[in-house]
Formats: structure tokens, C-alpha cells, sequence
């Protein structure tokens, strides 16, 4: 180049391309676009935005590094920069890694107005977290978490606040600690709110062993406790949830 702009440098189906000035005592610099649009290296496999544009000082550099002043244009798929005596070359790795955060997530709490702790569910370590709640007091509902890196990547996880609730089902006996007796396959424990409805196929009973809940909402007197045993009711909520 002969002016400190230089001139445009158009490099297409190449692995590196620049310019080097001998006797560069004006320390001039040049405009260089490195067009991908029929790159073969470029997969179409490949995620457009996990691109990045390598820099060295000339060909006896083993180090390449990225430029991170580079502005790509992902529709016409070009990168454009600005050079002295600098050689680029478009590759792409495993580095910088899109965040995973991994699978959604489902949470409990013993009463409606109750709040939990979602800020720990996930691995956000050198992350920017954007909560849609209060991550240290979220309520019940449905919340989302983005996690960004500082190349600009992101995912999203969601976390769900709910209350456990174990429906009687009675499929198998009156059993209460059948756990087949129940809608989620599990017996209740003290952080689980049961609900026995009309209509099912036996009653539930509490005969061999004594058990637990958080609360308890039978209906239409479909429910006993008999031979001495015990309900241990664990919660003393202001509201009681619905059938889910």
C-alpha cells in the first residue's frame, strides 16, 4: 500500500493472506477483508459465529492469535480488519467453547409462598448470568437463566419452582405405602402434598406402618388411619396446591 489506508486486500479460498512492507519506516497500515463465502475449509457443519480470524507478524511467527478487533460480516461472510506487516488466516477450534449449561431443571418448595435458591444449580464460572428472577429468593414458577461468555456465546437453562404433590391412584390396593398406589411412582415423603380424590379404584389406607406429608387433602372420606398408626403432617401452608 501506498497511502495509510492502503488498499483493499481480497483473499478467497486461501489459508492466510497479508501484506509485508520492506523498509516500513512510515509504519503504514492496509485494509484487509478475508472473504469465506467459498472457503472449502469451511464446513457446512461448521457454526458461522465459532470463526475467528488468526494474526501473526510474518510467516516465520509459529504463533497465531486471534484478532479480536476484527468485524465479521455474516451475510456477505466476510472479516475485516486492519493490518502492518500482518498476516491472518481464518481457522476455528474447540476454543472458545459455547457455554452448556446442561439440562432444565425442576426444584421444590414445601408452601406457595415459600422461595428456594436456584443461583447454585449450575456451573456458570467465568460466565455473565442473566437471571429472569432472583436467583437467591426465586418464588414458585417458572424461571430462566442465560449464561453468556465473553466472546459473546450463550445458552439457556430453565429452572422450575414447584410443590411436590403425590396424587392416591389406589391402582393396585389401599396401600398407602404402595408406591404404585400413586400417580409419580413414589410414596410420599414430608416435602410431598397428597391429594386422595373420589372415584378411584381402592381407598387409601394407613394400616402397617405409620407415614409422612406435608399435607394431606382427602376427599369425600376416602382415607383412613387405621391400627394405631400415625400421620405425620409436616407443613402448615396458608394455601394448599392442586392436583398437577
Amino acid at each position: 500500500p501506498n497511502t495509510q489506508n492502503g488498499q483493499l486486500i481480497l483473499v478467497n479460498n486461501n489459508r492466510y493472506g497479508g501484506v509485508f512492507v520492506v523498509g516500513d519506516t512510515n509504519q503504514l497500515t492496509y485494509n484487509f477483508k478475508y472473504s469465506y463465502a467459498a472457503n472449502p475449509f469451511v464446513l457446512p457443519s461448521l457454526v458461522q459465529n465459532q470463526l475467528l480470524l488468526y494474526k501473526r507478524q510474518h510467516n516465520a511467527d509459529a504463533t497465531w492469535v486471534i484478532d479480536f478487533t476484527a468485524v465479521v460480516d455474516s451475510i456477505a461472510k466476510t472479516y475485516t480488519t486492519i493490518g502492518r506487516n500482518t498476516e491472518y488466516m481464518l481457522g476455528y477450534s474447540t476454543l472458545p467453547v459455547r457455554p452448556n449449561l446442561g439440562n432444565d431443571t425442576t426444584v421444590y418448595i414445601l408452601c406457595a409462598n415459600d422461595t428456594r435458591r436456584i443461583d447454585t444449580l449450575y456451573n456458570t464460572s467465568g460466565l455473565t448470568t442473566n437471571w429472569s428472577t432472583n436467583p437467591l429468593a426465586a418464588p414458585l414458577g417458572t424461571h430462566t437463566l442465560m449464561a453468556t461468555s465473553s466472546f459473546g456465546f450463550s445458552d439457556t437453562a430453565v429452572v422450575f419452582v414447584k410443590q411436590e404433590v403425590a396424587v392416591w391412584t389406589g391402582t393396585i390396593s389401599s396401600d398407602w405405602h404402595n408406591a404404585a398406589n400413586w400417580n409419580h411412582g413414589k410414596v410420599p415423603t414430608l416435602t410431598m402434598h397428597v391429594i386422595i380424590p373420589t372415584g378411584t379404584a381402592n381407598l387409601c389406607e394407613i394400616s402397617n406402618a405409620d407415614a409422612e406429608a406435608a399435607s394431606v387433602q382427602a376427599l369425600s372420606g376416602n382415607f383412613s388411619i387405621i391400627n394405631n398408626r400415625k400421620l405425620l403432617i409436616a407443613a402448615n401452608c396458608p394455601t394448599l396446591p392442586v392436583a398437577q
